[in-house]
């Protein structure tokens, strides 16, 4: 009884395949145009726009305390915005490698500055390396399990 499903199901799918490439009309084809890859364009944007957000937004807020005399007395005085270079997009973080003396802040910036360019190339990547085509418009598969036998189409 089994075998008999099974090729039930075979002759259905050679069935399907063939009738929808013969009964297929040529001003009915499927155009053959590639589309973008919108996942990469909107994955690479996200990572562009949150590590540029982020290091523009620490630019804006960070402070920078120098110590200064006043009347014999010691007081800091700190300045907000200590890093307007942070926010020019992909070489703003970079421009301050030469001025700081925090290895951890330099490693900030350059891991930055990275995922800045690296989110822009995934962008374009997106926009460049495009899908190709479906060559297929119908596509029948059979399946045949325990007191079940069937038949599953895509398009």
């Amino acid at each position: 009884m089994r075998k008999s499903f099974a090729a039930l199901a075979l002759i259905l799918t050679t069935w399907g395949t063939t009738a929808t490439a013969q009964e297929r009309d040529p001003a009915e084809a499927p155009s053959h145009k590639a589309s973008i890859r919108w996942d990469l364009v909107v994955g690479g944007s996200a990572f562009f726009v949150a590590s540029y957000g982020g290091i523009a937004l620490f630019g804006g807020l960070a402070q920078q305390c120098a110590a200064t005399a006043n009347f014999g007395a010691t007081e800091p005085v700190c300045e907000r915005g200590a890093y307007p270079r942070m926010f020019i997009p992909f070489a703003g973080p970079f421009t301050y490698l030469g001025e700081i003396h925090s290895r951890p802040l330099g490693l900030l910036f350059v891991a930055d500055g990275t995922l800045q360019v690296a989110g822009v190339a995934v962008a374009i990547a997106g926009f460049v390396w495009r899908k190709p085509p479906s060559t297929e418009s119908l596509r029948w598969t059979p399946f045949v399990g325990h007191r079940t036998v069937g038949l599953a189409g895509a398009f």
